[in-house]
């Protein structure tokens, strides 16, 4: 069994792709022989590309490379390989399957019951082992990769537009199964926060008027206080000045009410504890250590105007992008 690469066919573009999938040949083919290889649950026209691959070069994803049955070599057409190079192909989509599910039933007003179907173990999906495959061979080759030349540059470009497809297809993957928890969780959140946010305004409400209360003991603990020492002062003023030193004017001593730490009762206990907290008063006087940089505006203002800022210097930060074609 001989162990091949081929560039697929697209009829739209009319082109071969840039990338070389591994296949295993039951009849000896050469570069630039047009064969019909399996892809997906169908069949598609296929350019010869490397022949002779070595086992070690599939060894990671060995159990998911098709066969090509003998009898499907169509020509040779050696002078198209030049013409028949492209840019990109997408990758086969994953087949369509049964995934494992389960269905809630869901209150519903008006009509008694909803549903709402989830998908379970996207492990399972045999989309999930076609990615799984493809992303264990980009991964192989990005280990054992060597570029030393421009040629090697433009391979290891074609994977990085490839790898940026399989993400695509793997959000699309993540997505079908975990959109539809999302959304259930949406309609059960909402309902139910409305509920949350309903009883911390009844908690804020009485939070308050215990503070209002508690605040107004001690307004009045404070005043009796004032009071009780004023009497105080003009019982011993009046005593000097008499001469007598007899205090004569009424020192009877006002109760306060005691400063409200805890109220228990049958049903439970609600008592202050005191906290220390701090708040900026002058952020120019803060240390550094406490100042945090608006990053995000930093940048904004470094791709646009890059404007003089105090302590602050521009740089170009060069980072790669990638768009297919």
């Amino acid at each position: 069994m001989n162990i091949i690469k081929v560039r697929y066919y697209s009829d739209t573009t009319k082109e071969y792709s840039n990338r070389e999938y591994s296949y295993f040949s039951e009849e000896p083919l050469s570069v630039g022989d047009i064969v019909t290889v399996p892809v997906r649950n169908t069949t598609g026209k296929a350019m010869v590309s490397v022949v002779d691959v070595p086992e070690s070069e599939i060894i990671a994803f060995k159990d998911a490379v098709k066969t090509i049955p003998a009898g499907t070599k169509k020509l040779n057409p050696k002078e198209q390989v030049m013409k028949d190079e492209i840019e990109n192909m997408e990758l086969p989509e994953p087949p369509e399957s049964v995934e494992p599910e389960i269905t809630f039933k869901l209150d519903s007003p008006s009509s008694g019951y909803t549903t709402a179907v989830i998908i379970l173990r996207p492990d399972l999906d045999p989309g999930y082992d076609i990615l799984k495959s493809s992303i264990t061979g980009l991964k192989e080759y990005a280990d054992k990769r060597i570029v030393t030349s421009d040629a090697d540059l433009k391979f290891l470009t074609d994977d990085m537009i490839l790898i940026g497809e399989v993400k695509k297809s793997l959000t699309e993957l993540k997505d079908k199964y975990v959109k539809p928890i999302q959304n259930h969780l949406d309609e059960v959140r909402k309902p139910i926060n409305e509920l949350f946010d309903l009883l911390a305004q009844a908690d804020l409400i009485n939070q308050q008027k215990w503070k209002t209360f508690t605040d107004a003991q001690k307004k009045k603990a404070a005043e009796i206080a004032e009071v009780n020492r004023q009497a105080s002062e003009l019982a011993r003023r009046q005593a000097e000045l008499s001469g007598t030193g007899e205090f004569t004017a009424d020192t009877t001593v006002i109760e306060a009410p005691a400063p409200v730490q805890k109220v228990s009762t049958n049903t439970g206990t609600v008592s202050t504890r005191k906290v220390w907290k701090a708040r900026v008063i002058d952020f120019a006087k803060l240390d550094d250590i406490y100042k945090l940089a608006n990053q995000r505006m930093l940048d904004a203002v470094a791709a646009t105007s890059r404007q003089p800022i105090a302590g602050v210097e521009y740089y170009i930060d060069e980072s790669l992008t990638r768009r297919g074609k």
